[in-house]
Order: structure tokens, then sequence, then C-alpha cells
């Protein structure tokens, strides 16, 4: 059975797929006649190159602290102050219905802003492809984010069988 929440937003939802369909629509039929590639012609290091950029674009939006102000644009905040040590915490929270509630939804799932990603990229690289430069450097940024995240998880997995073992002598 599907866990269904109060005011999920499901209109909310379909106008932002509707949205998605018709920019698609519009993308092709802007970037057919006049492309300087044609779409199915992509060469497998462009792709790669294009995949590589979504990656890193989408981990910037979903992940990263750098862009937490975007995503706090749909999240509702609150500062905590701790009397005394001058430290202040931020609680965010999603709003319960409406579009803000979509859009955090849509900035916590890593999928779904991959694909706004893969829109966005493909579009402007097909559209202007002197941007080739930019997706480059997200391209290397995203190798560079991946072998961050493997070396994190050969350490994290080094560092469980530490205490496995070290929890098998007591």
């Amino acid at each position: 059975m599907e866990r269904k929440e109060k005011g999920s937003g499901n209109g909310w939802s379909f106008i932002l797929s509707m949205v998605f369909g018709l920019l698609v629509a519009i993308g092709i039929y802007y970037l057919l006649p006049g492309s300087i590639h044609d779409l199915r012609d992509i060469h497998v290091f462009e792709f790669i190159i294009l995949a590589l950029a979504v990656f890193r674009l989408t981990r910037l939006l979903v992940y990263d602290k750098v862009a937490q102000y975007i995503r706090d644009l749909f999240l509702n905040t609150e500062e905590e102050h701790f009397k005394g040590s001058g430290m202040m915490y931020v609680v965010r929270t999603k709003p319960a219905t409406g579009f803000r509630r979509l859009m955090s939804d849509l900035f916590s799932c890593p999928w779904c802003i991959g694909v706004w990603s893969s829109l966005f990229t493909v579009f402007i690289y097909f559209k202007w492809p002197e941007t080739w430069f930019i997706w480059l450097l997200l391209a290397v940024a995203g190798v560079s984010s991946f072998v961050q995240l493997t070396i994190n998880l050969i350490g994290w997995h080094a560092e469980h069988r530490k205490l496995m073992v070290k929890n098998m002598d007591k």
C-alpha cells in the first residue's frame, strides 16, 4: 500500500511534469532547424562530458553547502541561538503543502534534479556549442567529486572493519 502524505502536492507535481514536457518539446522544436549537431549524432566523448557535468551539477544543487541558499528558498528556516556560547543553529523544515513543498522535494531528490539538469545541460550545449568549456569544467569537477566519494567510502569501510576487529577482541 502506498503511503500518501496529506497535501503532498500532486497537483503541483502534475503541473511541474507538464512544464517539463513542454520544455522538452520546445527544446526539440527550437534545436532541430538550426542545430549544428544532429541530436542523434552525439559522440561518445561529448556524451561522457555531458553526463559528468550533469552528475556534478546535480550534486551541487542537491548536496553541496555552497548551494544551500537555493534550497533554503523553498524551506522554512528558523534560527536558534544558544545563549552564552554565541552559537546559532538553523532549523530547516519542508513546508506542509504548495509549490514550495514541491520544490523542496525536488531539490532533495538527486534523480529529479538530475533529469532537470540534463534537460538544461543538453539544451544549452546543443544550442550554444561554444559553452563546451563550462561543461568540461563541470565534468572534471564531477570526476574529482566521484574520486573523493570513492576514497571516503574506502575510508569508512576500513574504519568499520577496525571497529569490528576491536569489538571481537572484547
